[in-house]
């Protein structure tokens, strides 16, 4: 999914890219939903960049960057928003329809 979500053209999208490589998921949401943040993803703030939506269903989710102390960019995570009963896992990448936030 990370790397559908990256396949979109946005500012900075090169840069995350780079990160994807040897991006370390850490943590997944406590409530059993498939949002995961990446090891950077303890920074400041929540920047979306990209909105992944399904070609069915009413659910989304999207691809976020925080800040990190020297005020850069950083793979942030994953973050679920879904009204639909929610899978444990992110669902494959070509069920969504993706673009720049």
């Amino acid at each position: 999914m990370l790397a559908a979500l990256l396949a979109v053209d946005f500012d900075g999208a090169a840069a995350l890219r780079k990160q994807a490589a040897g991006a370390r998921v850490v943590a997944g949401c406590a409530c059993g939903c498939p949002s995961i943040e990446f090891e950077a993803g303890r920074g400041f703030g929540m920047n979306p960049k990209v909105n992944g939506f399904p070609y069915e269903g009413h659910t989304s989710l999207f691809l976020y960057t925080i800040v990190d102390a020297d005020g850069g960019e950083l793979l942030g995570g994953i973050e679920w928003a879904g009204i639909d009963e929610e899978p444990r896992e992110l669902p494959p990448p070509e069920t969504f329809a993706v673009e720049a936030a």
